[in-house]
């Protein structure tokens, strides 16, 4: 009796433990966290078996994005003692709170249904401070900055803007690209890079002890087109973040999840300043420093020769708006109008080259110069207006051999006078060398046929279209026509056997022919067809009483050569004969039948 009174007694006891409340929990990692950081909000269901749990659903939260619930996750524990053995079933659910502004932050108590009974949590408070400024995981994955060169300029003047993207060395970010790109105001815009068309070089660089990744998204050169303030706008960058969800796996790793975030750059200003009033004669309006070069390829000429003479004009700012330069008259020369040609410098400050280039004519024999060229442009580091000038250049003419001719008459225009690479195709002045190349190209035999072609090309599109409707109109016909070619081919296989001495191989393709040509008018297979069967499609289809005869015979004379023991071949070239002058008078009589009303 004492056993079993034991025993009634354990069984109580556990019976119990099985009908005792859940316990329901909600926790999170922190209660401390800066705008933009994470907080994980865990809701924990815990007794001695497992329950059915339905977790509450948390539409927002002041202060709040919340990302959830994820889960479940069912653990199990079991410890011994005592002499007995006692069992933890633990299911939690995982909410992901993310901090968008400043302020305090209230869990109420939360509803969670185990085994359809309500069970509420406790309430919490988060308080949420303003973005991190400290080192360690307060810090943003990445963000968008805005470096301008400088926040003052002078109408016209050159003002680099750079949009840099950081990223947390310690981070996993992937799939970056820009969402919204700036769009510039009052400027002249001259875009310098763009990662999106081509990979730019990256640095590391250390801000507040944590490591970043630098990339320059985009570079661009402003040139302010009025005086006043100037908005420089934002870009956005969005970009997938892996986020640690402060749990780990069973390896002890840090478990995160993927979140899709946005970032922006601030908005700068820029204060332009107009230029002076009363600028020199010749200013164009280039703001900037550059320098003004010359020189021309060779000093010494004959008369009628050409010169080419190089302008370079270098330096930082607006060089393809930089305005013409300024040259005297050239009183030596016949001038061709200039060969411009401008390279941009994209790696540091905006600037670059631009190239003159000009054809010269020596007019006379003796000493010639060409002159110096200027250029005016506003100097904002010096804050006035300057002039450069290139140097001039002597020229030695000779007289030309021929010169006693009389004077050198060109004959040309200055759209005869082409640029070819780097050198100048320079046209003779001697016109009894140069041979007429004029060419009508209609008095050629290759062009009326090139013309014919598409002509051509469509008659024919239009016969094989034309075919292909009357033989889709009558079937007959059509049927008809494949028999035909499909005749000659059975023909032409018999003549190559023939040919090859295969006489009994030739007979059977005669024979195949002659039954292919009349179960093809009929529209039936040639395999199987009686002697009875061949003398009613021809009677059908009009073909005289003595025709039919002959093909039979013909037919009948080709299976006794082939089957017949003892039959010889030798008259296969007959039967060949035999069998064309047949096959021509079937397809004449199933035409003559087919037309017959």
């Amino acid at each position: 009796m004492v056993p079993l009174a034991g025993a009634l007694l354990a069984f109580a006891a556990l019976s119990g433990r099985a009908a005792a409340a859940p316990s329901v929990t909600a926790t999170v990692d922190r209660d401390h966290v800066s705008v933009g950081e994470q907080v994980t909000l865990t809701i924990t269901v815990s007794d001695n078996q497992g329950h059915d749990v339905r977790p509450p659903s948390i539409a927002s939260l002041p202060g709040m994005d919340v990302d959830g619930p994820l889960g479940p996750s069912t653990s199990q524990e079991f410890r011994m003692g005592g002499g007995q053995t006692m069992r933890r079933v633990t299911t939690s659910y995982t909410y992901y709170l993310q901090a968008r502004q400043s302020g305090e932050c209230s869990i109420p108590p939360l509803g969670v249904i185990v085994d359809g009974q309500r069970h509420e949590t406790s309430p919490i408070r988060i308080t949420i401070g303003g973005p991190s400024k400290g080192e360690g995981e307060g810090q943003a994955p990445l963000e968008v900055r805005l470096e301008l060169s400088s926040s003052s300029a002078y109408q016209g003047q050159g003002v680099l803007v750079e949009y840099l993207l950081y990223e947390n060395g310690r981070a996993q970010i992937g799939e970056r690209q820009i969402s919204e790109e700036p769009t510039f105001s009052g400027v002249w815009a001259e875009t310098l890079l763009d990662a999106r068309r081509r990979q730019p070089q990256q640095r590391e660089e250390t801000v507040n002890g944590i490591p970043y990744v630098v990339t320059p998204i985009m570079r661009v050169a402003l040139f302010p087109t009025r005086a006043g303030t100037i908005r420089i706008p934002s870009l956005a960058i969005s970009a997938v973040v892996a986020v640690p969800t402060g749990t780990r796996n069973i390896f002890g790793e840090q478990v995160y999840r993927q979140r899709s975030v946005t970032v922006r750059s601030p908005e700068r200003t820029m204060e332009v300043r107009p230029l002076p009033a009363n600028p020199p004669q010749g200013f164009g309006g280039a703001v900037g420093t550059f320098a003004l070069t010359s020189r021309v390829d060779r000093s010494e000429v004959s008369q009628g020769d050409p010169i080419t003479w190089t302008l370079e004009l270098r330096g930082e700012g607006n060089i393809k708006a930089a305005g013409n330069l300024t040259v005297p008259p050239l009183t030596d020369f016949r001038a061709y109008d200039p060969q411009v040609t401008t390279s941009i410098d994209s790696t540091g400050r905006h600037g670059g080259r631009k190239l003159f280039e000009r054809v010269l004519i020596p007019l006379h024999s003796g000493r010639a110069e060409v002159p110096a060229a200027s250029f005016v442009f506003f100097d904002p580091e010096a804050g006035r207006y300057r002039t450069v000038s290139a140097a001039t250049h002597p020229i030695i003419v000779h007289p030309r051999a021929d010169s006693a001719r009389g004077p050198i008459t060109l004959g040309m225009t200055q759209a005869e006078i082409r640029e070819v690479g780097r050198d100048i195709r320079f046209i003779r002045p001697d016109m009894a060398k140069l041979r007429d190349q004029r060419r009508h190209l209609w008095g050629a035999r290759w062009y009326w046929a090139l013309q014919s072609t598409p002509l051509v090309a469509v008659l024919a599109a239009l016969g094989v279209r034309w075919r292909r409707r009357r033989l889709g109109e009558d079937p007959a016909r059509g049927r008809a026509s494949e028999a035909r070619r499909e005749v000659r081919r059975r023909l032409k296989a018999a003549r190559r056997r023939m040919k090859a001495g295969d006489h009994f191989g030739a007979i059977a393709a005669i024979r195949n022919a002659v039954a292919e040509l009349i179960a093809g008018h009929a529209g039936v297979s040639a395999a199987g067809l009686t002697a009875d069967q061949i003398r009613g499609i021809l009677a059908a289809h009009g073909v005289s009483d003595e025709l039919a005869a002959r093909t039979l015979a013909l037919l009948e004379r080709c299976d006794r050569v082939r089957y017949a023991a003892g039959q010889s071949a030798d008259g296969a070239d007959d039967l060949y004969r035999t069998c064309d002058e047949v096959i021509g008078e079937l397809v004449r009589g199933f035409r003559a039948g087919r037309a017959r009303p």
